[in-house]
């Protein structure tokens, strides 16, 4: 079993600047942010959540694979597949 886990590539690096607008889209709430400011936490808690993903998935047997919109899924389940028969 494989677990993709896809985030927009905007989730991945957070490349905003300045003050943003940040909506969101199921409650509708809006928080303003200095995007220089919580860059590194941003990043340091998404790296923090992956890793648990990870974990668990390996606690399962589940292969966890990250990808980001800006990678091509062709390419990723192609280099997924050959690390896989490396493997086994």
């Amino acid at each position: 079993m494989i677990l993709f886990h896809v985030l927009d590539e905007a989730e991945a690096t957070f490349p905003f600047q300045g003050m943003v607008d940040l909506k969101d889209p199921e409650s509708g709430e809006s928080l303003v942010l200095d995007a220089e400011g919580i860059r590194g936490d941003y990043l340091e808690t998404l790296e923090a959540l992956c890793g648990r993903y990870e974990k668990e998935c390996q606690s399962m047997g589940v292969d966890y694979v990250r990808l980001d919109t800006s990678m091509r899924f062709d390419r990723a389940l192609v280099g997924y597949l050959s690390q896989r028969r490396a493997r086994f």
